[in-house]
């Protein structure tokens, strides 16, 4: 293989590139193929096992040109480049939609939920070849007739194979190897779910897995799956960022009816000797017996551990911390307050006076680079920058202000690891906190998990609007104690010189509350102080149980006695209506 044959054939498949981008829609603008001359250049493109692939971080398309042509497959250029845009165009498109059916063809596949990738390639594969075959009249028997291996016998790769010669009216074995009358029925039913299917390829994603999943019972570390040269999204590089939305699944019922009880698929198969002869039941057995459905249920969004793992799964790199965070703010956005809609009226015109310090969570445009550089020619984000500080000259007419909001959350060993499964006061505190900021407000966080005045805490550095910093606190965790202690109300309000504006006190917890304000000396003249001087307010919400406002009602009027709001729910979900209710309250109405 010499670099002018290398040399030609690159310039032949990128002349032709334009044409398969046309083939899916005139409006695709996807950037040149990446094409790979050695092996040391596919590496670094991440390329392996296949030769070609699609990258979802940036759009673009990667092809081996050395096994191109080691395969004889150097005159497909428009076959290949075609289909590889098919994957970027529709099937799956996007990383979201990829996680997305992922998540659900894993959930199908039960114990071989490691063969999901693999299932979600196939079946996006025949999609794709299927329309360029039938609509585009691409010649895509004969690349794969190039790539026919006789000596793979590998079950799922032939029947496999052999769906597109039922799809395309092949000859049998024109592809791959000859199949026993029971997976000869499966091709039949794997090839009417692509073309009924099509339109709905997420839903057929789950009966294409069905129909499969029998089939890797063969499969232990002495066996392995033998699969062709041609896996282009088996491995997927997800990036850095994760996809927005794949925490909330659609909220709708999971069909997870097996392709061969679908009357839609099967059509009068069952009554067809022809095809079935007395096979009917032998396959049904052979391809349900010790595997059994998943139970039907509604997937109304993940779990946070499943999220996290649903992440790694299609290749997202990072901070499972940030995944957190993630999580629970996609999960609070439908729950927080609306933007503002109306600009509020200044109460006087600005006087630009002093220079303080930019905090990297407000908004870059506050900076003043001028004297940013004056003090360092080295810009460094929350030491070197600095933003101006105005003042006022009074005016006539009100501003209204929103209150900055304190969130003390009980982070004792009782409570939910907000990475492991949901945790309703990590929500809830996201819910209020990111209305807060949406409003314009601050906000300070504080995690405790005490045992006799001693334990863990966790809070931010005082009142800010980083974004990032304070849903970090929120949503981490310490499990240490066994309730949130008042001191760090005291030792924030009293104790030290804060500067902060008027600000509503927020401490979620539950009846160990009572035993935390107990532990302190003059603990319950200390909460009436701190609701008096915060300015805006102080709000127990306290999870009681089903009877716990019966059984504490002494505490409960103390509380109330001191100054402070007492909200009760009877379960942890029930934060969620307090959060969206006391958003709209203090910072949308």
């Amino acid at each position: 293989m010499t670099d002018e044959v290398i040399d030609q054939t690159n310039a032949h498949w990128l002349k032709v590139w334009p044409e398969a981008t046309q083939l899916w829609s005139p409006f695709v603008k996807l950037q040149d193929p990446i094409l790979c001359a050695q092996s040391e250049h596919e590496k670094k493109e991440g390329l392996s096992k296949s030769f070609a692939m699609i990258r979802f971080t940036d759009h673009r398309v990667v092809i081996s040109m050395r096994q191109i042509i080691e395969q004889g497959l150097e005159d497909y250029a428009l076959e290949i480049l075609a289909h590889e845009v098919g994957h970027h165009f529709q099937y799956p498109a996007n990383l979201r939609d990829y996680g997305q059916v992922l998540f659900r063809v894993k959930k199908v596949l039960d114990r071989h939920a490691q063969y999901a990738p693999l299932i979600l390639n196939l079946y996006t594969d025949l999609l794709i070849n299927n329309r360029l075959f039938r609509l585009n009249k691409l010649r895509m028997d004969e690349v794969y007739r190039a790539l026919k291996n006789p000596e793979n016998t590998d079950s799922v790769w032939n029947l496999y194979l052999r769906i597109y010669e039922r799809l395309w009216q092949l000859p049998k074995s024109f592809l791959g190897n000859a199949l026993s009358p029971e997976m000869e029925l499966e091709a039949d039913i794997g090839a009417r779910i692509i073309r009924i299917y099509a339109q709905d390829w997420k839903k057929g994603a789950v009966r294409f897995a069905l129909l499969f999943q029998h089939h890797f019972d063969q499969y232990n570390e002495e066996k392995s799956i033998q699969i062709g040269p041609w896996m282009d999204i088996h491995g997927v590089d997800g990036g850095d960022v994760p996809p927005d939305g794949l925490s909330h699944l659609e909220a709708e019922q999971d069909d997870l009816t097996h392709p061969f009880d679908d009357d839609s698929l099967m059509g009068n198969v069952h009554d067809s000797t022809e095809l079935m002869g007395d096979q009917d039941s032998k396959l049904n057995a052979a391809s349900r017996d010790g595997h059994g459905l998943p139970d039907q249920r509604k997937v109304n969004g993940l779990g946070p551990a499943e999220y996290i793992q649903l992440l790694k799964d299609i290749g997202v790199r990072g901070n499972p911390k940030d995944w957190v965070v993630q999580y629970y703010k996609e999960q609070a956005r439908p729950l927080m307050i609306s933007f503002p809609g109306k600009l509020q009226s200044r109460s006087a015109d600005p006087l630009p006076e002093s220079l303080d310090v930019w905090d990297p969570g407000s908004p870059m445009v506050q900076i003043d680079w001028m004297e940013s550089l004056f003090r360092s020619p080295h810009v460094i984000p929350g030491v070197t920058t600095v933003e101006r500080v105005y003042g006022v000259s009074q005016g006539g007419e009100p501003e209204v202000k929103p209150p900055d909001v304190y969130i003390g959350v009980d982070c004792s060993g009782s409570m939910a690891n907000p990475a492991s499964r949901t945790s309703y006061p990590a929500l809830a505190g996201a819910v209020i906190l990111l209305s807060a900021l949406r409003a314009g407000a601050r906000a300070m966080v504080c995690l405790s998990g005490e045992f006799t005045d001693h334990g863990s805490f966790k809070e931010t550095d005082g009142f800010m609007r980083n974004e990032k910093e304070l849903m970090r606190t929120l949503t981490d965790y310490l499990g240490t104690g066994s309730y949130y202690s008042p001191r760090h109300l005291v030792r924030t309000f009293l104790k030290e010189a804060h500067q902060y504006r008027d600000t509503h006190v927020l401490v979620l917890s539950d009846t160990d509350l009572f035993h935390g304000v107990d532990q302190i000396e003059n603990g319950w003249a200390l909460m009436a102080q701190v609701a008096q001087d915060c300015g805006s307010g102080a709000t127990a919400v306290l999870n009681l149980g089903q009877h716990g406002r019966d059984r504490n009602k002494e505490y409960i009027q103390r509380f109330h006695d001191v100054g402070w709001d007492v909200a009760i729910v009877s379960s942890e979900p029930e934060l969620l209506k307090f959060a969206r209710e006391f958003s709209q309250k203090t910072y949308e109405e």
